[in-house]
């Protein structure tokens, strides 16, 4: 006996295996991918090279991450923890030398990121790399 599963037509281009956590998470960095790059168009606007690397590499790191953990490559996985501690411990120092209020909207998300992408299911989801997938 077969079970029909109905996957809408949005999520057919992803791996079944892929769990909703890690398309939250996914989400989440590609849109802070879409605000670098708003910014890097800001940057070019003003003609400041400082800003334009600065946004330039977080776009990039943010996009790569996002794209790779729709794609369950162990890279992005590991990429995304890196990205998500480091903003984890800057929403941190925010938090208790700048902004309280910027503090508590950047360490809350990116902690509860971390905390998925560290997560027993989700290391199950990256470490079933070299099985076949059962399309059946």
């Amino acid at each position: 006996m077969v079970a029909v599963q109905y996957r809408p037509f949005w999520a057919r281009f992803l791996d079944p295996r892929v769990t909703g956590g890690i398309i939250a998470v996914a989400a989440f960095l590609a849109l802070w991918a879409c605000v670098n790059i708003f910014a890097l168009i800001k940057a070019f606007d003003q003609q400041d090279p400082q800003q334009i690397g600065l946004h330039l590499a977080a776009a990039a790191v943010f996009g790569l991450s996002a794209v790779g953990l729709l794609r369950r490559n162990r890279w992005a996985r590991l990429l995304a923890i890196g990205v998500t501690i480091f903003m984890f411990v800057q929403g941190l120092i925010m938090l208790l030398y700048i902004n309280l209020l910027d503090g508590i909207f950047t360490a809350i998300p990116y902690g509860a990121a971390a905390i998925y992408l560290l997560s027993s299911t989700c290391r199950k989801v990256f470490n079933q790399q070299n099985e076949p997938q059962n399309r059946g």
